[in-house]
């Protein structure tokens, strides 16, 4: 419903007649348009009233999508510059896989700090904890979770005065 009127008024009509019909009441004046019988003016009207309320929406619709693109690509630069300055690549992970099942298997029952950090340091398996996290699904959870940040940082609230001046009800 707009303004008292459905808005598939026109649904019947050409897509065409009621541009022309959008056009003509944006282009006569205020007093040329009360000139006219109640029925054209109604018609000339609701045509302007539909047609810039779908403009007003499909606007409103690229504005979100721009933010919502905004907020992505200023999440994933922070995530990726934290990871940068955290993200220790580790070579050889398999040939240290390998070393520290070796050792496991040798003693089961042995003490880690005995058994598996003579092979491989803590350092080593922190860079490694560190790297996975680092490209893993911890990192898309990381990017999601700072974007919606960003998101309820820069989203207007749905009472805000932007969201009622447009008439969008909530």
């Amino acid at each position: 419903m707009l303004l008292g009127k459905p808005t598939d008024l026109f649904e019947g009509s050409s897509p065409k007649l009621v541009k022309t019909y959008r056009h003509r009441a944006a282009t006569e004046t205020p007093y040329l348009l009360r000139q006219h019988p109640p029925t054209i003016r109604y018609t000339l009207m609701a045509a302007f009233c539909i047609q810039r309320s779908q403009e007003i929406t499909d606007s409103l619709i690229e504005i979100l999508t721009t933010i919502i693109k905004r907020i992505d690509n200023r999440a994933e630069k922070r995530i990726n510059q934290e990871l940068i300055d955290e993200f220790k690549k580790v070579s050889g992970k398999t040939g240290l896989l390998y070393r520290i099942a070796e050792v496991s298997i040798a003693e089961p029952s042995g003490i880690i700090e005995q058994v598996i950090f003579p092979v491989v340091s803590l350092k080593t398996l922190k860079d490694l904890v560190a790297e996975y996290k680092a490209t893993g699904l911890a990192y898309k959870r990381r990017v999601h979770n700072v974007m919606r940040a960003y998101e309820c940082q820069s989203l207007p609230s749905p009472d805000s005065s932007i969201v009622r001046g447009v008439g969008i009800s909530v």
